[in-house]
C-alpha cells in the first residue's frame, strides 16, 4: 500500500474484517489531501507514527470502532488543515490525548470524537515485553535504555541513518520515506527534504526511488518558464513577463512579451512602444513615431515631419531636405535656392 505515493484523495477501508496492525508504509502517501478512512474494522496495535507524514489532510481521519490501543500518537498533530472529521473513538487508546493532537479540535467542524469508548486519561498498562520497573523479592536494577532513534535515523536492529533521497522526520520510525515531488535530501540522515533551488523543478510523484531525490542534479532548469510553487513543474509567466532567475520578472520599456507567440521580451517595432511589463506594443499615432525598435514613447515624427518644441508633429516647409525620420525644426537642411 504505500507504493500508492501518487493517491491523492481518498482511502477508504470502512465496515470490512480487516485485521492485525496498521501498515506504516501508509506515511508515505504523502499526496493525500482528501479522507483516510479505517473505521469498523479489526485492527490492533498502536496507530504509525508516519501518520503525521500526512500533513495535506484536509477532510476527515476515521479509525473508529477498532482495537487500536496504547497513546495517541502526538505526530497526528500536524494535520493543521483537517476541518471536517476526527474520530477515533470505541477503541483502547489511553493516556492523555496529546496537546497537539487536541489543538486539531478547533479547526475540525463537523465531528470530533476522541474520548468516547476509549480509556483516555488512563495510564496504559505496562505491556508484557516492557520489564518492571521494581521487583518484590530482588534487588531493583537499573532498567536498561532501550534503542531510540531520532529523526533523520529509522530503527533496524539498531538505529541507521536515513539513506540519501529519503527522510524522517519522527521518533521511533521504521522507515524512512522517499522525498516527494520538488524536493531532495542530498545528505544521509535528513530530517526533511529541502525544495529544489530557485529556477529547478523535480516532477517525480512515485515516491518509490529515492535515487531521483538524492542530488541537486535531479532538480532540472524549466526549458521556458519557471518552476511553480512547490517546484513540481513548469509554468509559463503571464503577458508582460519573461522567466529570470527569481521567478518571472517584468519586460523593461520598450519590450513586450505576449506569453504565447512570446516567452521571452523583445524590443517593439519601429512605430510602435511599450512601458514596463507590456504584453503588446501600441502603435503611435501618424504621423507620430519612433526612431528605432525598442522605444518607451513616441520620440520622433515621419519623413516629411518634423517635431515641434511641444512634441507634435509638422510638415516639413518647401525648400527642406526632410526624408529622413526624425527630423526636429533645429536640424532642418534648407535647400539650394531657398
Amino acid at each position: 500500500i504505500g507504493q500508492l505515493t501518487a493517491l491523492n484523495s481518498d482511502l477508504a477501508f470502512n465496515l470490512n474484517a480487516m485485521s492485525g496492525t496498521m501498515p506504516s508504509e501508509i506515511g508515505q502517501l504523502m499526496a493525500m489531501t482528501s479522507s483516510l478512512q479505517f473505521g469498523n474494522n479489526d485492527f490492533t496495535g498502536k496507530l504509525p507514527t508516519q501518520l503525521g507524514h500526512l500533513t495535506d489532510m484536509k477532510e476527515s481521519f476515521r479509525v473508529d470502532n477498532n482495537r487500536f490501543s496504547r497513546a495517541i500518537p502526538s505526530q497526528l498533530g500536524r494535520w493543521t488543515k483537517l476541518t471536517f472529521v476526527f474520530d477515533l473513538s470505541l477503541n483502547d487508546f489511553c493516556d492523555a490525548v496529546p496537546t497537539e493532537v487536541q489543538a486539531l479540535s478547533n479547526n475540525v467542524l463537523e465531528y470530533w470524537q476522541v474520548t468516547t469508548g476509549n480509556d483516555i486519561g488512563t495510564e496504559c498498562p505496562i505491556l508484557e515485553t516492557e520489564p518492571p520497573t521494581t521487583s518484590p523479592t530482588a534487588t531493583v536494577l537499573p532498567t536498561p535504555s532501550p534503542t531510540y532513534c531520532g529523526p533523520g535515523y529509522f530503527e533496524d536492529q539498531g538505529c541507521k541513518l536515513c539513506p540519501k533521497g529519503r527522510f524522517n522526520g519522527f521518533d521511533s520510525a521504521s522507515l524512512c520515506a522517499v522525498c516527494g515531488p520538488g524536493q531532495v535530501a542530498t545528505q544521509e540522515g535528513s530530517s526533511s527534504c529541502e525544495l529544489c533551488p530557485s529556477g529547478r523543478y523535480n516532477d517525480d510523484v512515485s515516491g518509490i526511488d529515492a535515487g531521483l531525490h538524492d542530488s541537486i542534479d535531479d532538480c532540472v532548469q524549466c526549458a521556458q518558464g519557471v518552476p511553480n510553487q512547490q517546484q513540481t513543474g513548469c509554468e509559463m509567466c503571464g503577458a508582460g513577463f519573461q522567466a529570470g532567475s527569481d521567478g518571472c520578472e517584468a519586460c523593461d520599456e520598450g519590450k513586450y512579451a505576449d506569453s504565447v507567440s512570446v516567452v521571452t521580451c523583445i524590443d517593439c517595432q519601429t512605430g510602435k512602444y511599450s512601458s514596463a511589463g507590456a504584453g503588446v506594443c501600441e502603435l503611435c499615432e501618424s504621423p507620430l513615431t519612433t526612431r528605432g525598435e525598442g522605444a518607451a514613447s513616441c520620440d520622433g515624427c515621419e519623413k516629411l515631419h518634423y517635431m515641434e518644441l511641444d512634441g507634435t508633429c509638422a510638415s516639413c516647409p518647401d525648400g527642406t531636405e526632410c526624408d529622413a525620420v526624425g527630423n526636429e525644426l533645429g536640424s532642418l537642411m534648407v535647400e539650394a535656392g531657398y
